[in-house]
């Protein structure tokens, strides 16, 4: 064979360069490749079916161990409740709260009228909340003579001595949230429930939504005061009643799913949240209004620019009736009726499928346990 020209020479040689630089650079390529699928992360299978159930607004209960110990500071959300035979909305309130708040941190002082314990209930949620229960002496408040020199048996008596020891209870019970280090606290009743103002897609779509809400345009506020609307007793068609499983559960039994009707204005007063972490010092004297807790509650404040807003029932005449509340020993049924003449305007939806977001949350079976004897009035509690 004859030798190759000068030029197919130069040409055999370029050819040759070529090709060895570009096996140089595929190499080069694949061995970076490799590297970094090596160290990837491969999401686990038990990840994936996160990933699933959050695209279908799902969230599967986490083991209660990591609920508690993952609680930060920040993610804390408490709660001071004076109940009075109100066991019948403490166990939908409880549950309602647990999950939208999220409600992690409760003081409870009982009524001393009261012919029922709440003890029962409050067992349930072991684990899930840290409740205290508080008596009169830990409350601490002056003598009801000192304070008001009136005779016990007269009604103005027993609804002044009744505000009196809410006023004491709800300072004391914001000191010690402060204490365990809880930052927001929510001081009302339990027929009054929290509505995040979000869109209703997104107002239950998982547990401590509220919180989230709050902290990103209310975080360095002292005190919110969220406004109130009355919720009557006037029944829904069934076709309107949300169909809840599982079984154990049922619509008509609670306060948020049965009762969907509500007056159009806000009520003339709202309630307080208090971010006890901004306050650097309460008052010597507590403010006799649990409309106004602090100074800086303006108690009569009715703007939108709220992260909330409170629902307010009314409950069943025989629910209203229960409570030995002297703020409706006289009249009572005529009090009931005129609740219900003016609640009856607006047909309001917004909050009826929490229920649902809760079930998911915490379990089917553990959800029939948690709202077990929803809305029953006190036949079957223990009595004090």
């Amino acid at each position: 064979l004859n030798a190759p020209s000068a030029p197919n020479r130069w040409r055999f040689l370029a050819l040759i360069t070529y090709n060895g630089a570009l096996l140089v650079a595929t190499l080069h390529f694949t061995s970076q490749l490799t590297a970094q699928l090596s160290s990837a992360h491969v999401p686990s299978p038990q990840s994936i079916d996160d990933l699933h159930k959050s695209r279908h607004n799902e969230r599967p209960p986490p083991p209660l161990p990591v609920e508690r110990s993952s609680s930060t500071k920040r993610e804390k959300f408490g709660s001071c409740l004076l109940v009075n035979d109100d066991n019948h909305w403490l166990i939908e309130w409880l549950a309602y709260h647990y999950y939208v708040l999220p409600l992690t941190s409760l003081i409870i002082a009982v009524d001393p009228n009261s012919k029922t314990s709440p003890d029962e209930v409050l067992s349930r949620w072991s684990g899930r909340i840290d409740v205290e229960i508080w008596d009169d002496s830990m409350i601490d408040f002056p003598s009801p003579e000192t304070l008001l020199g009136a005779d016990p048996n007269d009604a103005k008596y027993r609804v002044h001595f009744h505000r009196v020891r809410q006023a004491y209870f709800y300072q004391r019970c914001m000191k010690k949230h402060k204490q365990k280090r809880v930052k927001w606290v929510l001081l009302t009743d339990t027929d009054e429930f929290i509505r995040p103002i979000l869109s209703r897609q997104k107002r239950f779509q998982r547990r401590g939504v509220f919180h989230r809400t709050l902290e990103r345009k209310f975080s360095n506020s002292e005190c919110i005061v969220l406004p109130r609307v009355q919720f009557g007793s006037r029944d829904v068609s069934p076709d309107k009643l949300p169909q809840l499983e599982p079984p154990g559960i049922n619509s008509t039994s609670m306060l948020t799913t049965r009762f969907q009707y509500r007056e159009e204005e806000f009520m003339e007063l709202g309630k307080n949240l208090v971010n006890v972490e901004a306050v650097e010092s309460f008052p010597h004297t507590p403010l006799m209004s649990v409309h106004q807790v602090l100074p800086s509650c303006n108690a009569s404040a009715t703007t939108l620019d709220v992260p909330g807003i409170l629902h307010h029932y009314t409950g069943t005449l025989e629910q209203f009736k229960f409570r030995d509340d002297p703020r409706n020993a006289v009249g009572m049924r005529f009090n009931h009726r005129i609740r219900n003449k003016r609640a009856s305007q607006v047909y309001d939806s917004s909050i009826t499928s929490w229920v649902d977001s809760f079930v998911r949350y915490v379990g089917k079976n553990e959800a029939v346990h948690l709202l077990r004897n929803v809305g029953e009035i006190g036949k079957w509690w223990w009595w004090v």
